[in-house]
């Protein structure tokens, strides 16, 4: 139910759910799961954050490049250090912006677990024409430092008493 909205204009359908989360006294006052509905028109939502929502504080760091390995013709492993042994508390899900010197953003996952505090292994797929991943496998070097903000976004586990079934 963390997905939920309020519908304030338009329609949707609300696709399949489980009535346990969004029961038919919830549906007569227009809300749905975005994480199921499908728009029908255009749509006005409201979204209530709540506590689960709430998001680790947002930083801005120079990290030291330590490590670029190949893991296949397109993708490279880059591993990342800050200065210090900071750590950056995140939660896995969450991923960094790499800010580039135009102020453009190229986001990334954190591949490492955040149990994992002595750096951040980044993987990065070759895109044909792309700035930064042309940068990546063509100019960057150990020792480079790379302007980044984070941790970002809400895809991360709420741990629960319940068993939890991932399926991909």
């Amino acid at each position: 139910g963390v997905c939920m909205c309020t519908v304030l204009h338009g329609s949707v359908d609300p696709g399949i759910y489980q009535h346990s989360v969004l029961p038919d006294a919830l549906r007569a006052q227009g809300k749905a799961l975005m994480c199921c509905a499908t728009a029908l028109s255009d749509v006005d939502i409201e979204v209530e954050t709540g506590e689960a929502q709430q998001r680790l504080p947002l930083g801005e760091y120079v990290a030291r490049l330590d490590r670029l390995e190949r893991l296949a013709p397109d993708l490279m492993r880059l591993t990342l250090s800050l200065p210090g042994g900071e750590a950056i508390p995140f939660k896995a899900g969450q991923y960094i912006n790499i800010l580039l010197d135009d102020g453009q953003r190229r986001a990334f996952s954190f591949a490492n677990p955040p149990q994992v505090r002595d750096h951040i292994e980044l993987h990065v797929r070759q895109i044909p024409g792309g700035r930064f991943t042309g940068q990546v496998f063509t100019q960057m070097k150990v020792g480079d430092s790379l302007r980044f903000e984070g941790p970002l976004g809400d895809f991360t586990l709420r741990e629960s008493a319940s068993p939890i079934l991932f399926v991909a």
